[in-house]
Parts: C-alpha cells; structure tokens; sequence
C-alpha cells in the first residue's frame, strides 16, 4: 500500500492446489518476488499449461507467506483465486446419419459419438419428429436421452417403432441433436475473463446433427382372382374380379400378363386399381369372335 523503501525487500508467493494441480494444469513452485525500491507493485508469472483434455474450468490459489522484511507485513488480502479456463470442447454427431428399419425391428438404435472423451458424464437430447412417418402411429417420437459416461466416445438411444398390419409405403422420421436446456451455445471464450459456462465438460453440437430414420412395410398385400378358371363363348363377355387381402393405406395398380395373343380376347376396364377400403375390383374380358371353324381355346391371365 506504499513504496518500497531503499533497498527494497522481497516476498514469498507458494501456492495450493483447487480443482487444478501442479504440474499438470500448472507450476506451482513458491516464488521469490523483489519489489524495488519506491515500486507499490510487482507481478508474478504462473506458467499454464494447454492440453487437449475436457476438463472444465479449474482453480488453484496464490498466497503471500509471510514477509521477514523489517516494516512490511501481509495485508487482509493474502491470498487469490486464479481461474484457468478450459478452451476445449466436445463435438457431438450423429454417425450414421441414415438408417433404415423394419415395422417388425420395434426399435430404431441411433448412435450418437464424440470427437474425444470427457472426465465427467454429460447428456446430449434426441428430438425424434415426424417426416412421412406420424407420432405415435409409426414410432414414439418426443425427447430421448443421449448419456455419455465419463471416458465414453460413443452411446446410442433407441426409439420405439409402432408396427401395424397395413400395407403402406416406406416413411421415415427425423432425428435432431440438441443441447439439454439452459446449456448455452459455446462460443470461444477470451482469456482473462470469467468463463461463460457454468456447465462442466464443455460441448457442443457439430455439423452431423440431423438423421433420418426410414421404417420399411412388411406386410404384404395378396392380390388373387375369384376363380382359377372361366368359361366363354366366342362373342361373349365375362366378369372377372381380383381380391387384395390385408389392410393397405396407399392405393395401388394391378397390371395383367398373358400368355396368348390379344386376337382372340380383350381386356376391358383396366388400368386396375385398388383404393384404401376397397378390396376388390372387377373387370371385364371379351372372348372375341371369328368365322374360323377350330377347338376350344384357353389362355392365362396372372
């Protein structure tokens, strides 16, 4: 609080480990420090070691031991905190960011990795969304918990798929990466200042933070016709119908093969199609006339 007098006089700084420890994160040496004659300040190097570690935020402490100079004692003020803060941080991605399921798989496993490992444990939220796919019709969407123990670089959550016994195309739904509420985005912090997290380990979200999960249908839809053989006479019509069989939610086309020539027959009231709710369609099939005297005739349809 005054300057030193002639002569000047020197002070022991030591210091005691908090969260951070000497060598690792610093040293903590006791160091000798000179104040000049008519100085009223002097400084103190601590060097700090970098790595590549998440840590978070570390402390140790500085004290002023006491002084031997004649005229010179410590002040209230003897001791400080010194704050290292941590400038490293965890990407969380999705890896892969594709997968493709079954209705009958009733899990989709989605997992989610970290560029490096972390001392702490720390959580990472899946929002799972409707694409093509519904809530809760198709899967079981909402919130999911992506837990990393401490040293861990991978997890996985798994999100309930809802199977049915409906026909329907493949759909898909979204998954989406998020930090846990109150966690801000990370930023770099500036040397110096205080830190502007006060969560611990430091993470963040990286580029791969959108998947896509696609549920394939199994069900099949059988389509049959309402007899395995017809009967007609040359110039007369006959009604045929097919029946699909299983619930379907899309509609669908029919196409028929033959294995005869069309100069005998014709097809009539295609193109074939089935509509949700309709089990059935009928058409219409012409054996065709001719004044050429020949045995019955036959031909397939499938």
């Amino acid at each position: 609080d005054k300057p030193a007098p002639a002569g000047g006089y020197s002070v022991d700084v030591s210091f005691a480990d908090g969260t951070a420890g000497s060598p690792g994160d610093y040293t903590g040496n006791t160091q000798s420090v000179f104040f000049p004659e008519g100085a009223s300040s002097a400084q103190v190097a601590v060097p700090i070691f970098n790595d590549d570690f998440v840590e978070g935020d570390e402390t140790f402490t500085a004290i002023i031991d006491p002084i031997a100079a004649d005229g010179v004692r410590r002040g209230a003020r003897n001791s400080t905190n010194v704050i290292i803060i941590d400038d490293e941080f965890i990407e969380v991605n999705f890896d892969p960011t594709s997968y493709e399921v079954n209705e009958e798989d009733d899990i989709a496993t989605l997992i989610i990795v970290a560029d490096r490992p972390s001392s702490e444990p720390y959580t990472v939220n899946v929002v799972a969304s409707d694409g093509t796919a519904e809530d809760p019709i198709d899967y079981i969407g909402g919130i999911f918990l992506a837990n990393f123990s401490a040293g861990d670089t991978t997890t996985t959550v798994t999100i309930p798929i809802i199977g049915d016994d409906i026909g329907e195309c493949t759909e898909v739904f979204m998954a989406q990466l998020e930090l846990p509420s109150g966690i801000p985005t990370p930023a770099t912090a500036t040397p110096g200042t205080p830190s502007p997290f006060s969560y611990s380990p430091k993470y963040r979200i990286g580029s791969k933070d959108m998947a896509t999960i696609k549920i394939n249908d199994t069900d099949p839809i059988i389509v049959n016709f309402d007899h395995s053989s017809y009967v007609v006479s040359e110039g007369d019509t006959i009604s045929i119908t097919l029946f699909a069989s299983g619930n379907f939610s899309i509609p669908f086309n029919v196409s028929l093969g033959t294995s005869q020539s069309p100069d005998d027959y014709k097809i009539m009231g295609s193109p074939i199609l089935f509509t949700p709710g309709n089990t059935s369609f009928s058409f219409m099939l012409e054996a065709l006339a001719d004044n050429i005297k020949e045995t019955d005739e036959t031909y397939s349809l499938s």
